[in-house]
């Protein structure tokens, strides 16, 4: 038997491996090259290579002698591993199953095109005041029938208050229906004295990955999972259009990649591309669970440091109107690191995207003098005046991963990371 009849095992189970790792482990935009060819190529090397059954009869010199048996594989064995097989019926399904995988894969990188969650209707909380609170709406005008929707509130208590009317709320489709409002006037809650309070801290979510089928276009196994922490179930089979249930931690963090642009593949750099994205995410129920009860505060972004620059301009416009808006007000107008205190502890959330210096510069930074500058003030104001102090990065601190991590993490920019860990010894 030639060893040809071997070539499209190989090549299956390469694209077999190349799948898994596609849909499981990393969408890597390599995979829209490499996975077309595999499977184009096994089909091929399939239809020119097939193995050949033993006629004994053909040649008088091994009419007589019997042939040594070959190896044999069952049914399950030939599918799994894409086994050589005289059988036209095993040959035929391995090409279907690989058909099959191939349709998922393209499954997973049309969704974010197909889905493209123009009706989703949510609202959210944002930063979170001693007496006011920034509220964050998305409400196309297809939804609205006889007058535009009205914020309303009214303080929990055991009977039952009168609603009281909210900020007019400005919903415009060159915004994609979306506004933020900051309601005032509120009252503080007595939990703002207590020094004992939880947050969670996540990042990096998109829909469907690790890739579980078509069914699940709009999950995100990680929003699901913290959801049955937040809010076990037999809290959550409270009636939550009465009161919110109560959650195992008081606020989150979501610290990077809110949404993947470049993976599976480049969705494109227009407004509309990155605001599909968003929407997508908000328009999931695994989501969905998250920030209708808990307060969020988000610092996610990825730009290149120069606002002319693309994708920066339109990536930012997205992240400003579905997330940034919604954070604490920040010192200077315009700017993506902010501050806020909750209890006894402060935070500084840094923007570790926008202000970076190229590779191969002398002193590399990422944040740049004026936001570091802001970053030293608000520690000398703070030290004092609060028992814990949060300085926030979007990237790791530390310098162990490998790859493209050592440089676009902290690890490529080690003068300023020594300075912060610096600065972070005098500050005890």
């Amino acid at each position: 038997m030639s060893m040809l009849v071997y070539l499209p095992t190989l090549l299956s189970s390469i694209f077999r491996l190349s799948i898994y790792i596609f849909l499981r482990v990393i969408p890597t935009s390599l995979a829209k090259f490499i996975l077309p060819v595999l499977y184009s190529t096994h089909i091929l090397s399939s239809i020119l290579f097939i193995p050949q059954a033993l006629d004994i009869a053909q040649s008088d010199k091994i009419k007589h002698v019997k042939p040594a048996p070959g190896p044999r594989h069952n049914a399950f064995q030939t599918l799994v591993l894409s086994l050589p097989t005289t059988s036209r019926r095993l040959r035929f399904s391995n090409i279907l199953l690989n058909t099959l995988l191939l349709a998922a894969a393209a499954d997973y990188v049309v969704t974010p095109y197909l889905d493209s969650a123009t009706d989703v209707v949510f609202t959210r909380v944002g930063a979170v005041y001693p007496d006011s609170v920034k509220i964050v709406v998305r409400y196309p005008l297809a939804n609205i029938t006889s007058q535009p929707p009205l914020l309303l509130y009214r303080e929990i208590t055991c009977t039952p208050t009168p609603w009281k009317n909210g900020p007019l709320l400005t919903l415009l489709s060159d915004q994609d229906w979306v506004d933020t409002v900051k309601v005032e006037g509120l009252w503080p809650n007595t939990s703002y004295e207590s020094t004992r309070f939880k947050f969670v801290v996540s990042s990096c979510a998109t829909p469907n990955f690790p890739y579980r089928g078509p069914w699940y276009r709009r999950s995100i196994k990680g929003f699901d999972l913290l959801a049955d922490y937040l809010y076990p179930p037999a809290v959550q089979s409270i009636d939550s259009s009465d009161a919110i249930p109560p959650s195992q931690a008081d606020f989150m963090l979501f610290l990077g990649d809110f949404i993947y642009a470049d993976m599976p593949i480049y969705i494109g750099d227009d407004k509309e591309a990155y605001r599909r994205l968003y929407r997508r995410n908000y328009n999931s129920d695994s989501f969905r669970k998250i920030y209708e009860r808990l307060r969020k505060f988000i610092n996610n972004f990825g730009a290149s440091g120069i606002d002319s620059t693309p994708p920066y301009l339109n990536a930012s416009g997205a992240f400003r109107l579905y997330n940034s808006n919604a954070n604490f007000d920040p010192a200077s107008p315009g700017e993506y690191y902010y501050e806020f205190r909750y209890g006894d502890a402060a935070f500084f959330v840094m923007d570790t995207r926008r202000y970076r210096t190229k590779a191969g510069t002398s002193k590399r930074t990422m944040l740049g003098d004026v936001q570091l500058a802001a970053l030293h003030n608000w520690l000398s104001r703070v030290n004092a005046t609060s028992i814990f102090k949060f300085v926030i990065t979007s990237v790791p601190f530390t310098s162990l991963w490998g790859h493209d991590a050592q440089t676009d993490s902290w690890a490529g920019f080690p003068e300023e990371k020594k300075e912060l860990l610096k600065i972070s010894l005098l500050s005890e």
